[in-house]
C-alpha cells in the first residue's frame, strides 16, 4: 500500500501500546542508510612474481559505486608466526594485489563492501565466503637456475628429494611478453643416491627484447616455485672455451683459447687456474680484457696443470661463469700443440 521512494526523506516513530504516545522518532534520507549484499566469486591466483596474490571478486550490485574491504590471515597449520588478520581498507575497484606475503604459505581472503559515500552512503555488509590459495615457493628452495649459453635457448636446472618429490611430479613452464605460459618439453633427470637433478631446454623468440619468467609446479604437493623475471642478457653461461694453441719457450707458457660463440667474444673476460707439482690448491689469474692469449711465467722443474673459463664482464651482458676446460698438463718443461710434433697431454679435470 505504501512505497518507500529513494532521496526521500522517511520518519520513523515509535509509540506506545495504547498508539498514541510517541516514544522515539527520527527522520532520515535512505539513501544514506544502505547496505549492499556482499561481494560473491571471490577468487585468489598467483599472478607470476614471488610473494603475491591476485585478489579478484564480482560486487552484487555492479550499477552502484561501492568501496570495498579486504581482509586475509595465514591459515597454515605448522606455521607458528603471526596469524591475525590483517585488512586492506577503501579498495575502489574489484580487483587488488596482495603483496609482500611470506613464501609457500596458504592464505584465506574475504572482501566485503559498503556504498562508496558519494551517490549513496550506508554500512558495511558481512564478509564474503573465504577463498583460499598458497603463495609460490621460492626458487632457492630447489635450487632452480636458467641460464643461457648463445643467447637463444635456455637451459633450467633443479633439484628435488627422490623420497619427498617424486621427479615425475614435476613440470616446467615459462612465460615470456606475451603473457601466455607454455610447458617446457625437452625435460629429463638424473638420480645420484637420494637427489634427482632435473634439466629442462626451451627457445625464447625476440630473446633482446623478452622478460622471461619461469614456474615449476609439482601439482600433487600443490607446490609452484616462481623465479624471478629475467633477461636473456642477464642469464648468460658461456660454453666452455676451448684452448686452440699452446707454446712454451724460455720459461715462458703462450696460450690461445677460442671465445665461445662470436656474439659473445668482445663481451668477455677469462680466468686461468693453474696447479703445481699435482698440488690440491689452484692459483688464480684474472683476465679482465676481451682477450683469448695470454703469456705465463713458469717455474723450472715444475709440472703445471691448466684450465681456462669465462664470464660476461657486465658492459652489456651479465651472467655466471662456465665450466673450466679441459686442462693441459706440462711436465719436465715440455709441451706441444700438436703441430711441432712435441707431446701434449690433455686431463679432463671437473670444474
Amino acid at each position: 500500500e505504501y512505497e518507500v521512494l529513494l532521496f526521500t526523506l522517511l520518519v520513523i516513530a515509535v509509540k506506545a501500546h495504547n498508539g498514541e504516545e510517541i516514544k522515539y522518532n527520527r527522520t532520515l534520507f535512505v539513501d544514506q542508510k544502505g547496505i549492499f549484499p556482499q561481494p560473491t566469486d571471490v577468487k585468489v591466483s598467483l599472478n607470476g612474481n614471488l610473494g603475491q596474490l591476485h585478489v579478484s571478486w564480482t560486487p552484487y550490485l555492479s550499477a552502484w559505486e561501492q568501496i570495498y574491504q579486504l581482509q586475509y590471515s595465514v591459515v597454515e597449520p605448522e606455521y607458528s608466526g603471526p596469524t591475525q588478520a590483517l585488512q586492506i581498507e577503501y579498495i575502489y575497484s574489484n580487483s587488488y594485489l596482495l603483496q609482500g606475503l611470506l613464501p609457500g604459505i596458504t592464505y584465506e581472503v574475504k572482501v566485503r563492501s559498503r556504498p562508496d559515500n558519494k551517490t549513496t552512503d550506508g554500512f558495511w555488509n558481512s564478509w564474503s565466503q573465504s577463498a583460499y590459495a598458497r603463495t609460490p615457493f621460492s626458487a632457492d628452495d630447489v635450487n632452480l637456475h636458467c641460464s643461457t649459453a648463445d643467447l637463444k635457448y635456455v637451459i633450467c636446472t633443479w633439484n628435488s628429494s627422490k623420497e619427498m618429490e617424486p621427479y615425475n611430479f614435476y613440470s616446467l613452464y615459462y612465460q615470456t611478453s606475451d603473457n601466455t605460459w607454455s610447458q617446457c618439453q625437452q625435460q629429463n633427470y638424473t638420480m645420484e643416491g637420494d637427489t634427482i637433478s632435473h634439466c629442462c631446454l626451451f627457445y625464447v623468440q625476440n630473446q633482446g627484447k623478452n622478460i622471461v619468467t619461469v614456474k615449476l609446479t609439482a601439482p600433487l604437493f600443490a607446490k609452484t616455485f616462481y623465479k624471478e623475471p629475467f633477461q636473456m642478457e642477464n642469464i648468460v653461461r658461456p660454453y666452455t672455451p676451448e684452448i686452440l694453441y699452446s707454446n712454451h719457450t724460455h720459461g715462458k707458457l703462450t696460450l690461445q683459447w677460442k671465445a665461445p660463440i662470436k656474439e659473445l667474444e668482445d663481451h668477455l673476460h677469462y680466468q686461468i687456474r693453474y696447479s703445481m707439482d699435482n698440488s690440491s690448491e689452484w692459483q688464480l689469474l684474472q683476465i679482465q680484457q676481451s682477450v683469448t692469449q695470454k703469456t705465463l711465467d713458469l717455474v723450472p722443474s715444475k709440472t703445471y696443470v691448466i684450465q681456462v673459463r669465462t664470464k660476461p664482464n657486465g658492459n652489456k651482458y651479465n651472467g655466471f661463469w662456465s665450466s673450466w676446460s679441459d686442462s693441459i698438463s706440462l711436465t719436465d718443461m715440455s709441451i706441444s700443440d700438436g703441430i711441432s710434433g712435441l707431446s701434449v697431454v690433455m686431463i679432463v679435470v671437473a670444474g
